[in-house]
């Protein structure tokens, strides 16, 4: 491990993530807020696209799914949510959209069937 971060991967080698073939993400406009102990955002970013989902910076009304390092953010109230997660939480309640809010253990969960990552 190179980076600063305690899960993060060398070019050596592969996260486990990456295994993954799920299709979970596939045609998805998935964005992230906060940082993931598992990966950097960019890793992020290049796994959800290459399981087929589509990853950009901000939330929109295309977004579909929002990945978050909050543990559950229905426990947050809106001074502690990240202006990412007011806007998608916005979307929902005032647009009806159905953005699909996961975790970082979620995501893994999905991709693996288990948390690849520990976390300290």
């Amino acid at each position: 491990m190179t980076s600063s971060k305690s899960n993060t991967y060398s070019r050596d080698e592969v996260n486990p993530l990456f295994n993954s073939d799920s299709d979970y993400f596939k045609g998805k406009v998935v964005s992230f807020t906060g940082a993931l102990s598992c990966m950097e955002r960019h890793e992020a970013k290049l796994l959800i696209s290459s399981l087929g989902g589509i990853a950009k910076d901000s939330v929109t009304r295309k977004t579909d799914i929002l990945i978050t390092n909050t543990p559950n953010i229905y426990k947050l109230d809106s001074s502690q949510m990240s202006s990412k997660l007011k806007t998608a939480v916005r979307y929902n309640n005032v647009y009806n959209q159905n953005i699909i809010f996961l975790n970082e253990e979620e995501l893994e969960s999905i991709l693996m069937g288990y948390p690849a990552c520990e976390t300290n």
